[in-house]
């Protein structure tokens, strides 16, 4: 982790197909670069690994060649793109699914093929804590999986919502009491499934995973299941991410009162190609948005995660307003081919002032459980 940072890539809806042998070359080749770019601490596969449907798609069966397709790929993905395999988890999804008639059998390819199986981590609901090692009371973070596919597969297409249990339900937040009770510093908590939870049914007394997370105080809730296509168009494209200043509209109160003044911009470019320059513009609101200040950002060369860090010194001091809305920044990049890249304005308080804005719980996209711990320094 950089320092209470974490780095986790999701993908989802794979598809791999026997009849679209290209889904699994351009999966091998875009997330291998991108991994090799990113560098994360996981990587989570949310469902629908395989396609499981004829040619004309109108018909669904376990195909074993998709699952064994699956299985190379990803051997694929972590040699090129660096990651450990232990650092990958796989749930199922509905396709997965179709045609199984119980968990365990000769049509469970799933219990064969996929990363959690060869790592024996079968279980309906996986912990993963990423901790600090080296700075003692620095931000955990617990991502919680969980597999809601029907326990008996139907085939398509009646087999398409999430089916939780009153059992499971009780297990998620018994797992996430836990996690709470011994996590000896603060702890952001993730759940990732396959299944909207539009796209989930109540257990069998009415319970639903809404109330839970709210209760459990749930920062996010990764899922798949609902996309457009399959083709991936284009290659990792220049990407950049602020780490610092912390945007004032997605601060929450716990960072604002532990908050102290830093004279310093720390700004990630993940790319392909080479990064030339990297700059970053002030712009004041309260005076039409004009640039009030250009700083020039440098690569860090001693960053232990092989990070695309850029940093630069400046002065916070001119930056104080009661506002957290006043002061806008803005980065730009350029690469070894002249390509421009540019992030969105977005505003910022050196003093830690939160701009509130209404929202909820985010959707981004056999033993019960199983528990991995992960320390990083």
């Amino acid at each position: 982790m950089d320092g209470d940072v974490a780095w986790v890539v999701q993908v989802s809806d794979l598809h791999i197909s026997a009849y679209h042998p290209e889904r699994a070359d351009d999966l091998a080749r875009y997330l291998g670069d991108a991994l090799r770019a990113i560098r994360p601490q996981l990587l989570l596969v949310t469902g629908d690994i395989t396609d499981a449907k004829n040619r004309r798609r109108t018909t669904s069966r376990q195909d074993e060649y998709e699952w064994i397709t699956y299985k190379k790929t990803i051997d694929a993905i972590v040699g090129r793109g660096g990651i450990d395999k232990s650092r990958i988890f796989d749930i199922r999804g509905n396709h997965d699914t179709y045609g199984v008639p119980y968990r365990g059998g000769e049509l469970d390819f799933f219990s064969t093929y996929s990363v959690n199986s060869q790592l024996e981590r079968l279980s309906i609901i996986s912990s993963i804590l990423l901790q600090a090692r080296l700075v003692p009371g620095d931000r955990s973070y617990l991502f919680l999986g969980i597999d809601d596919t029907m326990s008996v597969g139907i085939r398509f297409p009646a087999n398409l919502f999430g089916h939780p249990t009153d059992r499971r339900i009780e297990a998620v937040k018994s797992e996430l009491q836990y996690w709470a009770n011994h996590s000896g510093a603060p702890i952001t908590k993730v759940v990732f499934g396959h299944f909207p939870m539009s796209f989930t049914a109540t257990s069998e007394n009415g319970q639903r995973y809404e109330s839970v997370f709210a209760r459990q105080s749930i920062s996010a809730y990764l899922c798949g299941h609902l996309h457009a296509n399959h083709t991936l168009k284009q290659a990792l494209q220049t990407s950049i991410l602020v780490t610092y200043p912390t945007d004032s509209r997605s601060m929450n109160m716990l960072e604002s009162r532990q908050w102290s003044l830093r004279n310093d911009i720390n700004v990630l470019v993940f790319s392909s190609q080479v990064i030339r320059n990297v700059s970053a513009r002030i712009f004041d609101s309260h005076n039409e948005f004009k640039i009030v200040e250009e700083i020039p950002l440098q690569l860090v060369a001693s960053s232990s995660d092989h990070k695309p860090l850029f940093h630069a010194k400046w002065n916070a001091e001119n930056y104080r307003s009661p506002s957290p809305t006043r002061y806008w920044l803005q980065v730009f990049v350029l690469d070894s081919h002249g390509a421009k890249t540019s992030s969105e304005q977005r505003p910022f308080s050196v003093e830690g002032e939160v701009h509130h804005t209404k929202g909820g719980l985010c959707q981004f996209y056999h033993p019960l459980s199983t528990r991995e711990r992960f320390t990083f320094g």
